[in-house]
C-alpha cells in the first residue's frame, strides 16, 4: 500500500475513535482511559511482530541509542494522546478538535511550502550547479 493510503486509513481510524471517545468515553478520567487503551495497543504490537517473524518478512528493532530516541517519541505520544483525551474529557467535541488538527497541519503543510518556495528561489538552477560546474572544472 503506498503511503497516502496508510495516511487515510490513520485519519479513518481517528476519526472513528473521536466519535467514540467524545460520545461514548468523555466522563471518564484521562488517564484511566489511556491505561486501558495503551493495555490493548501492547499485546497488538507484539502479536504484530511475531506476525511479520512467522512470516519471515524482515523485522528491524532498535538498538543502542536509537532506543533512547524511541523512548523519547514514545513519551511524545503519551503527551499527545493525554491532550487528545483530555481535550473530549473537558468538553471538547469532534469538531473541535478535528479542526485543530486540520488547523496545525495546514499551518505545518503551508510552512513547509513556504520554506520549499524560499529555497528553490535562493538555489535557483545556476546556483545548484555551481559546485557541480567547480568540480568538472578541476579536472
Amino acid at each position: 500500500m503506498k503511503p497516502v493510503g496508510f495516511a487515510c486509513l490513520a485519519m479513518l481510524m481517528f476519526v472513528f475513535v473521536s466519535v467514540v471517545i467524545e460520545q461514548k468515553l468523555s466522563t471518564y478520567t484521562t488517564a484511566a482511559l489511556m491505561v486501558y487503551v495503551y493495555l490493548v495497543t501492547l499485546p497488538l504490537a507484539l502479536g504484530t511482530v511475531g506476525f511479520l517473524k512467522l512470516t519471515n518478512q524482515p523485522v528491524v528493532v532498535p538498538t543502542g541509542s536509537v532506543i533512547i530516541l524511541t523512548s523519547a517519541v514514545g513519551a511524545g505520544y503519551y503527551l499527545g494522546d493525554l491532550f487528545f483525551f483530555s481535550a473530549y474529557a473537558n468538553g471538547g467535541t469532534v469538531a473541535m478538535v478535528g479542526n485543530r488538527y486540520i488547523a496545525v497541519s495546514g499551518a505545518g503543510f503551508a510552512r513547509q511550502v513556504r520554506v520549499d518556495r524560499i529555497l528553490a528561489q535562493r538555489l535557483s538552477g545556476r546556483e545548484l550547479c555551481v559546485g557541480i560546474r567547480r568540480s568538472r572544472t578541476r579536472s
